[in-house]
């Protein structure tokens, strides 16, 4: 009698370790796709905590699902679940190593959680998978700045500038580490630089304010200084929902002040289109256009323009230009 119970026993055993392996039950799949539908639902509601909670039970359910790990990988960073993205991207990682949109979420994470080695490891796969890349050199710089590594910093930023010389960011980062190293003249070279490329870039700015008036040099320090609180005033929190009139008298002053801006010129055109001045809203587009004509948000809005001015082939144009490879954001 004994060996039989035994032998029972061994077989139920057998039989747990047989369901184990061969991963979640259909009743279990069925369930996490479920709560995944759920969370679609809550996202697009605007629920973006309830979402990744009904995300979480799902991976409950099935551990190994790559949907509900994207959807905790890709808004789980808003919420600052930063170890939970982390392990969610590792998991989409195993199946595309070399993916640098990853790799940088991993990189992003481990920083603002504090978790250093997470993000040096990160950065390290990032330049293995991207090694020659201005986007990826940035990352390195600004890594390396943020923790106060500025030789490392200033090194990365060049080799990013190398790559593509207008790029603000990488010539900011190499200001402010020769700032903390404590040589503000090379420090306000880069900082022109950034402001030549940019004329609104606020960090550049206010850095090259300071460091003037540090030198005693008031008069150009007191010129930077005026913009960039003008600067401050034509973009607070929230600009955009600002009354066109608002921003229309706001950016025309600032257009005044800093004619190459062509950030400034797009957000006086965006105004001025709301406000139904479009003639006027098309001047300043082509302005912002002729300054930076790779412009992916000014291409976009000249098309919505030609669109409103019944201009069908302008519009397809301009769509075109928005939609192609070598348009960039504004930097």
């Amino acid at each position: 009698m004994s060996e039989w119970i035994l032998a029972l026993a061994l077989g139920l055993l057998a039989a747990c370790a047989g369901s184990d392996s061969t991963g979640p039950s259909e009743r279990d799949i069925a369930r996490a796709s479920a709560l995944y539908q759920d969370a679609i639902r809550e996202l697009k509601s605007g629920e973006l905590l309830g979402a990744i909670n009904l995300v979480n039970e799902g991976l409950e359910h099935h551990p190994a699902s790559r949907e509900l790990h994207l959807m905790r990988s890709t808004y789980g960073e808003r919420l600052s679940l930063f170890e939970e993205v982390i392990e969610s991207t590792e998991f989409l990682l195993k199946t595309d190593p070399k993916n640098t949109d990853l790799l940088e979420r991993i990189l992003r994470s481990g920083l603002n959680s504090g978790s250093i080695d997470v993000a040096r490891k990160a950065l390290a796969r990032l330049i293995r998978a991207a090694p020659k890349s201005a986007r990826t050199e940035a990352l390195a710089a600004r890594f390396y700045l943020e923790n106060g590594e500025l030789a490392k910093a200033e090194k990365h930023a060049t080799r990013s500038v190398e790559l593509i010389p207008k790029q603000t960011e990488a010539h900011y980062v190499i200001g402010l580490a020769r700032e903390f190293a404590g040589d503000p003249e090379l420090a306000i070279e880069s900082f022109r630089r950034v402001i030549f490329v940019d004329p609104g870039h606020l960090g550049a700015r206010d850095h090259l304010a300071t460091l003037l008036l540090r030198l005693d040099r008031r008069k150009e320090s007191t010129k930077h200084r005026e913009i960039h609180t003008a600067l401050i005033r034509a973009m607070p929190g929230g600009f955009r929902h600002f009354a066109p009139a608002t921003r229309i008298h706001s950016f025309g002053g600032i257009c005044e002040l800093l004619p190459n801006w062509a950030f400034g010129h797009m957000e006086l055109a965006r105004a001025l289109m709301q406000d139904g001045q479009l003639a006027d809203a098309q001047a300043s587009l082509e302005l912002a256009l002729q300054l930076r004509s790779s412009d992916r948000e000014a291409n976009e809005l000249m098309a919505s323009l030609m669109e409103r001015l019944g201009e069908t082939e302008k519009a397809q144009f301009y769509s075109s230009a928005a939609k192609s490879p070598w348009s960039t954001a504004e930097e």
